[in-house]
């Protein structure tokens, strides 16, 4: 699957942090050295972050 195939995935998901972070990984090419669960974890804590932040007054 393409890169922008899953951050389309990832925003019709409503995991717009997610499509964020991982487009801002996509352009940053020593983020591919780093362990796939290291790698989805970062993704999914930036989705966390967003979202808590949203909820902020």
């Amino acid at each position: 699957m393409q890169i922008h195939t899953v951050i389309e995935l990832a925003r019709e998901l409503r995991l717009s942090g997610f499509a964020d972070a991982l487009e801002l990984e996509a352009k940053q090419p020593n983020q591919e050295n780093l362990p796939f669960t290291e790698r989805l974890g970062s993704l999914f804590l930036k989705e966390k972050e967003k979202r808590h932040d949203a909820m902020m007054p």
